[in-house]
């Protein structure tokens, strides 16, 4: 999938994960939400492609989960002082790493680790128009799932 497939579907999870464990402001949880989603996304992807292609070094479960850990650790440094925005780092961070892996079981494939080595498992293997049709329609739920989110926030007041 496309990077801003990726971080507008990780915040729009992070978002509406955080509203049910935080009651923060919802533009102050969108906002970390997206920072976190934008800083996960793009090490997973920078880091993760090698020559073109996805490697295992982040698109393999675990690998993945230890790259959101220390991104988050990293961004809830700029939280210290209020400890709620440096948890809801961590809860996007997760929300990130989950959502990105899971997208990229529709396109590319993520890894697995088969003793010794790596196997490439795909859930769809999506290319050409279908792979351009997803990542419009995952693109298309993403901003609604937003605008949903900051509708029932500002009109129920709640979370606050």
């Amino acid at each position: 999938m496309r990077s801003l497939v990726h971080v507008l579907a990780s915040t729009a999870v992070a978002a509406w994960a955080s509203a049910l464990v935080v009651q923060r402001d919802s533009t102050e949880v969108l906002g970390v939400a997206y920072v976190t989603s934008l800083s996960v996304n793009w090490l997973l992807d920078y880091l993760g492609h090698s020559s073109g292609r996805r490697s295992p070094l982040t698109h393999e479960p675990t690998n993945a989960s230890a790259i959101s850990f220390a991104t988050a650790l990293a961004l809830s440094l700029l939280y210290l002082y209020d400890l709620e925005l440096a948890l809801l780092t961590f809860l996007a961070s997760g929300a990130s790493f989950v959502t990105h892996l899971a997208l990229d079981l529709l396109s590319g494939g993520i890894y697995v680790r088969d003793g010794g080595s790596y196997r490439r498992v795909y859930l769809l293997k999506l290319r050409g128009p279908l792979y351009s049709i997803a990542n419009s329609a995952t693109l298309a739920l993403s901003i609604a799932s937003i605008a949903v989110y900051l509708l029932i926030c500002s009109s129920l007041g709640a979370p606050r």
